[in-house]
């Protein structure tokens, strides 16, 4: 038996769970048999009591999930892992400052191609850059668990979070084709509408986020439209590299 309480991080979970140790109930999280998401990929910590771990013999855990879907899964990412508080809660905040640390670098990038912006307005590509740099910094931030530090809803997070996913795509190409219009390279008016016309799929399914309060019609947006009109973005891009291959550019 150890010499004192261990610490249970079960990683990011589909939704709701119940979970369990040698029996006993040591936590849980979401209001159980709502349908709705409530607490999906919110990361777990629970304590368990070291009188309840069995000296010999098996120790036995449970997790029992709630899906709010047929197509979730169980533990979504993130590995289970059990010690003293210390270390458990050590080895947590490595990962996320692994992943995290790019934020920083992100916001001085967008800073500076904004002010470059102020001082060549001419020059579209600096404020298309400055907006993509800040865009995906925050939404990096609003993916990683230690967004649940703040408490707010969460239907509130994971609004923001897909409001701030899915202009990443338009914001690239708003400054990959300003970036390449400095040398005369125009895209076809054909191009021209398929561009505008992704940009306004995009602006329609960021205004359904605002005025739905379904993730899941979120999330299906996000796979079943938007990722074609990335798609588009990226072929239509490669086709204006292709063109500047070719005149030997």
């Amino acid at each position: 038996m150890p010499d004192s309480d261990l610490l249970l991080s079960l990683g990011q979970i589909s939704d709701k769970d119940r979970t369990y140790f040698n029996g006993e109930l040591i936590g849980s999280m979401g209001d159980w048999g709502v349908s709705e998401p409530q607490v999906y990929d919110k990361p777990r910590f629970y304590s368990i009591n070291r009188e309840s771990i069995r000296s010999e013999g098996l120790n036995v855990l449970l997790v029992q999930v709630q899906r709010y879907s047929e197509d979730a899964s169980g533990i979504l990412q993130g590995s289970v892992y059990m010690g003293l508080p210390q270390e458990v809660m050590g080895r947590f905040y490595l990962i996320e400052f692994m992943q995290i640390w790019m934020i920083p670098c992100y916001w001085m990038i967008g800073i500076s191609f904004l002010f470059m912006s102020f001082q060549r307005s001419w020059q579209k590509d600096y404020l298309a850059f400055g907006v993509f740099c800040i865009t995906l910094s925050f939404y990096i931030l609003l993916r990683s668990p230690l967004r649940y530090a703040v408490e707010f809803d969460f239907l509130f997070w994971k609004r923001i979070e897909y409001a701030l996913c899915y202009p990443l795509g338009s914001c690239f190409f708003w400054f990959f084709e300003n970036f390449l219009a400095h040398d005369g390279m125009q895209l076809s008016y054909r191009n021209r509408v398929l561009v505008r016309f992704g940009h306004f799929v995009t602006g329609v399914i960021m205004l359904v986020v605002f005025v739905t309060h379904s993730p899941l019609t979120w999330f299906w947006m996000f796979s079943s439209v938007l990722m074609y009109v990335w798609m588009g973005f990226s072929v239509l891009g490669f086709a204006l590299l292709y063109r500047k291959l070719k005149e030997g550019d």
